[in-house]
């Protein structure tokens, strides 16, 4: 993983924070599975959180061998791009998760609160709940079973498949 420091400054109470930039490759999302997929749970089925969440996902349907791959995708932000509440765009059928081991994986979890809908959303349904993300914020409301790597708050992080 590499990171830098670009010349964006945030002044936040008259001090200066420099913004660290990091470009994650596709190798590093690989190192973050393949690190997981050693001391891996048994897992009955896995469901990607679009969008950020669907390559990950399907590295680790491959690593683990696990066929049942699922999507579900949410938003919070508006048709302006101000973020609000998250809503849902597509919906999962519970019933493919029903009392089963499940893990759920995203991109990162930055505030947290994709992670916490989507575990208030459908936990009460599985047997058992975890979670994968390639990046970690100490910032965020909620953690996940796994994370790949845990960068500062002020981080500013490229995944591979967004350039």
């Amino acid at each position: 993983m590499q990171g830098f420091f670009i010349d964006l400054i945030v002044f936040t109470n008259k001090i200066k924070i420099m913004i660290d930039k990091i470009n994650l490759t596709i190798l590093d999302i690989q190192d973050g599975v393949n690190q997981f997929a050693c001391n891996a749970p048994k897992f009955d089925c896995i469901v990607g959180i679009a969008r950020g969440g669907l390559i990950p996902a399907a590295l680790l349907s491959y690593k683990l061998d696990i066929k049942d791959l699922y999507t579900i995708q949410l938003s919070s932000y508006d048709s302006n791009n101000k973020r609000g509440s998250i809503f849902e765009k597509s919906w999962l059928d519970v019933k493919s998760i029903l009392n089963k081991n499940v893990l759920f994986v995203d991109d990162i979890a930055d505030s947290g609160y994709t992670l916490r809908y989507v575990d208030n959303a459908y936990k009460r349904y599985t047997a058992q709940c975890s979670y994968f993300t390639c990046v970690k914020k100490p910032r965020s409301i909620f953690t996940p079973t796994f994370a790949g790597t845990i960068v500062n708050d002020e981080s500013w992080v490229n995944f591979p498949w967004e350039t």
